[in-house]
């Protein structure tokens, strides 16, 4: 069997594409910026996200004129929708405001490389087929780009031992659910012989209700897709993955790959709707757990990062129960609370940056004491951020 790449599927990848040359553009250009120009690097990055949200435009105002829902390329394996799209898009804001952030970050903790910005789009590549992709393989390999990127980045303080530790666990824990993943990947396509989600979704509806290896593959593969998105009791990894990281990966970590994760998640168990009842109870137990976990350990915190990790983890819980409703609804919720909680979060984390870049706080709460007398302005907007989160959610 061959197989041509042809003009629609250059189409299809249009934004990965875009995202991949300027990241390997910045690699082969950081060497000619003098150290103390280094944030061009966050220009051309700036400029790649420009021309990745007009191939995003591109593509839904070719959806939008053929009257189609979908557009398939490489063969079925990448698909684009209004799904695909929504989640693109909130990548490109995520990306685009992380790069914003860290600029003078970089520079205080003299860290200030191209590889930094370089990996937020390799990032992000990995992010565009978690949206996009209609196959396991696909699907796959986009998670694992995403997640090395990740891994790198949160130790990206090198002289930091706290950043070490925490890329060190985040790489082990990782690694464990990747290895879920595959072998939950595994049992479906030894039931479809394919690693088409379509192909998928029809050989598990053939099978008998209560099928112990359909139960054992939705197992395998949501153990893996709960670590991916910090469900307990699969999240001992982000607090201290959040407290090691630099700040602004903590943010973009919060945010960009949690949204993600949520996609991939979101394709797969759409794929699992003809078995809904052998899974929905397990995702329900999981987001009670970890609304529960998250919310109990977030009240006994004392760093700023590790509150923050656990109201993302609470956070979590939250959406998981949009996918519980098994409704329209429900989805169009999951929808909403992901584009509000991208802003609210990265404003939180950003106000936390612009403080500790002035030096006003630390890494404790106890530094906020006393900060709307110090600098109203900080604390007035982090008091937006927080309490509109919390009254929206």
């Amino acid at each position: 069997m061959t197989f041509e790449f042809n003009a629609t599927d250059f189409f299809v990848l249009k934004p990965a594409i875009l995202l991949c040359l300027f990241g390997c553009g910045i690699l082969l250009t950081d060497f000619l910026v003098e150290a103390r120009q280094k944030v061009f690097n966050g220009v051309i990055a700036l400029a790649g996200l420009a021309f990745t949200g007009y191939a995003l435009w591109q593509q839904h105002a070719y959806l939008r004129d053929n009257g189609l829902t979908e557009l398939s390329g490489l063969g079925g394996a990448v698909t684009i929708d209004g799904f695909g799209l929504f989640f693109n898009w909130i990548f490109v804001i995520a990306t685009a405001l992380a790069i914003v952030i860290s600029a003078r970050y970089l520079d205080i903790e003299r860290e200030h490389h191209g590889e930094y910005y370089s990996l937020l789009l390799f990032a992000q590549t990995g992010m565009v087929f978690l949206a996009t992709g209609t196959e396991l393989v696909t699907l796959f390999i986009g998670l694992e780009l995403m997640a090395l990127s990740f891994y790198v980045m949160v130790g990206f303080l090198r002289g930091d031992k706290r950043s070490n530790e925490a890329a060190i666990k985040y790489l082990l824990l990782g690694a464990f659910s990747s290895g879920m993943l595959a072998y939950g990947f595994s049992l479906f396509y030894g039931l479809a012989n394919s690693t088409r989600l379509s192909d998928i979704t029809a050989a598990v509806g053939a099978r008998e209700a209560g099928d112990p290896l359909v139960m054992l593959a939705v197992a395998t593969t949501g153990v893996g897709l709960f670590f991916k998105i910090a469900a307990a009791p699969f999240h001992m990894w982000a607090p201290d993955a959040y407290e090691g990281a630099p700040t602004t990966i903590t943010a973009y970590l919060s945010v960009a790959s949690k949204a993600a994760s949520f996609a991939f998640l979101l394709r797969i168990f759409q794929l699992l709707e003809p078995v809904r009842q052998t899974w929905e109870p397990l995702v329900g137990l999981v987001a009670l757990l970890t609304m529960t976990v998250g919310n109990l350990a977030a009240m006994s915190q004392t760093n700023i990062k590790r509150l923050l990790a656990y109201s993302s983890i609470s956070h979590a819980g939250y959406i998981l129960l949009g996918l519980v409703s098994g409704n329209q609804t429900g989805m169009q919720g999951i929808a909403v609370y992901i584009l509000v909680y991208t802003f609210m979060n990265f404003g939180a984390f950003t106000m936390v940056v612009a403080m500790r870049s002035q030096k006003v706080i630390g890494d404790e709460i106890d530094d906020m004491a006393g900060l709307i007398f110090r600098r109203p302005a900080y604390a007035l907007l982090m008091l937006i951020f927080l309490l509109f989160d919390l009254l929206f959610f």
